[in-house]
């Protein structure tokens, strides 16, 4: 499993999405129903599935706010290229 699919299954979980909502790499993730509090499991379960420690300063709204901010963050922080179309929806 890729990291964007690792982080869509995350999403989902932390979400609790049913499983046949569709989520383009740009949609806010505030429309879905992320708030601060799921925002913290959010980056907690990311951090525990790449093996990433998410700086302080990096923990802010925009970081989580579309799938593409987020593998955009784990690719960062995990030293890799991406080259993730950001108009793919």
């Amino acid at each position: 499993m890729g990291i964007k699919e690792n982080i869509e299954k995350i999403i989902w979980n932390v979400l609790e999405l049913a499983k046949d909502k569709k989520l383009g790499i740009n949609d806010a993730l505030e429309e879905f129903g992320l708030d601060s509090l799921n925002s913290i499991q959010l980056i907690v379960q990311l951090e525990e599935t790449f093996n990433v420690i998410v700086p302080e300063n990096m923990l802010n709204k925009e970081t989580v706010s579309t799938i593409y901010n987020i593998i955009q963050l784990i690719t960062e922080m995990k030293g890799m290229q991406t080259n993730y179309d950001i108009t793919n929806k």
